[in-house]
């Protein structure tokens, strides 16, 4: 029964680091709040995942190339 728990929990996403989400927390909780329209919303959280995305691959790429 613990083998089995193992694959399935390998296939999930590793937790976000707590900075991460309470940037997306924040966002969401400004939405709410009628701070932020949801399309803005939207638009700034996935640029920033994109370019946090690109930045963390360029960075493991980096690593990678030095060793």
């Amino acid at each position: 029964m613990t083998s089995t728990a193992r694959v399935a929990t390998a296939h999930l996403p590793s937790r976000p680091p707590a900075r991460e989400l309470a940037f997306y927390g924040g966002l969401g909780a400004l939405t709410v709040a009628g701070a932020l329209e949801w399309p803005v919303a939207l638009a700034v959280g996935g640029a920033t995942w994109l370019l946090r995305s690109v930045r963390k691959e360029k960075k493991e790429a980096d690593t990678t190339a030095q060793t």
